[in-house]
């Protein structure tokens, strides 16, 4: 599946390069497991990660309440959700 990964961060110098990531950035899945093949082109929930095209997928899963370690239950998450279920897999 493609994805789209969100990394929010505060740069406060350059030199020396001190950078601050926040815990709370936007990964967000598309619905249709990705092909390499030219006849998948028109498929845009297959190539696209956008939620207004993906909602209304069949596949989309929306995020009800606290879901643990299972980011992969959601089409979409954040960042932190998925260092847990990466932690988790190993």
């Amino acid at each position: 599946f493609k994805f789209d990964l969100r990394l929010y961060v505060v740069v406060l110098s350059f030199d020396p390069l001190k950078v601050y990531l926040n815990d709370e950035g936007l990964v967000r899945l598309a619905t249709e497991k990705y092909l390499l093949s030219p006849e998948t082109l028109c498929q845009r929930r297959m190539h696209l990660t956008n939620y207004s095209i993906n909602k209304s997928s069949p596949s989309f899963w929306h995020k009800k309440g606290d879901m643990g370690d299972n980011f992969f239950g959601a089409s979409k998450g954040s960042l932190r959700e998925l260092r847990a279920h990466l932690e988790h897999e190993g």
